[in-house]
């Protein structure tokens, strides 16, 4: 049981997917001793240097490889926790591969914590729970119902706000929504232009000043207006 707490730490702590509230929130029913030695543990074997963070917005043609790779993977946890602790060193990839690594880690550890939490609690089923960690479990639904439902709420209010809106305003804001950046080069601190967009741009220029950006739409107009019409009631 310890083992498998300090391994789900681990992966919360170089992923960057929790803190230690949210660790201990996963697990009310297990010993706070035992939460404390693998959550020590986590920050012990991760440092701040080590964390892998997950990456922003991805280009479309990027998110299709992601989720190629993350179909790919497996749900053995023992093989999933292999992957997520080999190495990961950013000066051996570009940019490009190295956002796209990101986002398949990022994926596979929610993936793990998943599986690992359902298997931790099942080993832990049988253990007696106190009056205390009863009442904990009890507020603890009661938080995700409420979560849930506000997220439900959430969800509803802006599809009918878009359907009483024009389908010329959707329009506009759907492309708009589309709309992304990508690197086309930097300015380097001496003042030199360079095209690079990876690791080494401006290396012999005294090292990076700003980067430089363009901007594209993923959709063109056509394409907004339709997906539009199928969300305005109004036209």
């Amino acid at each position: 049981m310890l083992d498998k707490l300090k391994t789900y730490a681990l992966v919360v702590r170089k992923y960057n997917l929790g803190d230690r509230n949210y660790f201990f929130s996963k697990f009310p029913a297990i010993k706070p001793s035992h939460l404390e030695t693998a959550w020590a543990f986590g920050l012990k074997e991760i440092q701040n240097k080590e964390i892998i963070k997950n990456v922003g917005e991805l280009h479309s043609s990027d998110l299709k490889i992601v989720e190629s790779r993350v179909n790919k993977l497996e749900s053995n946890p023992a093989k999933l926790f292999h992957y997520l602790d080999s190495e990961f060193d950013v000066k051996k990839l570009k940019l490009t591969e190295e956002n796209i690594e990101r986002r398949v880690r990022h994926l596979a550890a929610v993936r793990y914590l998943e599986i690992a939490s359902i298997d931790i609690l099942a080993n832990n089923k049988g253990n007696h729970f106190s009056f205390k960690n009863t009442i904990s479990g009890f507020l603890r639904i009661c938080k995700y119902a409420f979560v849930i439902t506000l997220i439900v709420g959430l969800f509803f209010i802006p599809r009918i706000k878009d359907g009483f809106t024009s389908v010329d305003v959707l329009t506009e804001r759907i492309h708009e929504k589309s709309k992304y950046k990508y690197r086309v080069g930097a300015t380097c601190k001496d003042g030199w232009h360079s095209n690079s967009t990876g690791q080494g741009t401006c290396s012999h220029h005294g090292g990076v000043k700003e980067w430089l950006y363009e901007t594209e739409y993923r959709k063109s107009i056509e394409e907004c207006r339709e997906e539009a019409k199928k969300l305005s009631w109004r036209d």
